[in-house]
């Protein structure tokens, strides 16, 4: 579980910090004792992102989503 912080005060008009959580799931494969490849997904509990923010209405929240891949050498 992951928790993210951020300042929320464009769409509060204050300066007050808020919290999110996230769930991450991941898998991670050895090649060989060096080189391995990794995938992760995160999924956002919260909506606390600001998907528009026309000034002329009120701001829409989402969740924040990703998919992530990698390659990595170990030392």
């Amino acid at each position: 579980m992951e928790i993210n912080t951020k300042d929320d005060s464009i769409f509060r008009g204050s300066s007050s910090e808020s919290l999110a959580a996230s769930l991450t799931l991941g898998t991670q494969y050895n090649i060989n004792n060096h080189w391995f490849i990794e995938a992760r997904y995160n999924y956002g509990l919260a909506d606390k992102h600001v998907v528009n923010n026309n000034l002329n209405e009120a701001p829409i929240l989402g969740n924040k989503n990703n998919f992530s891949f990698g390659v990595g050498y170990k030392f």
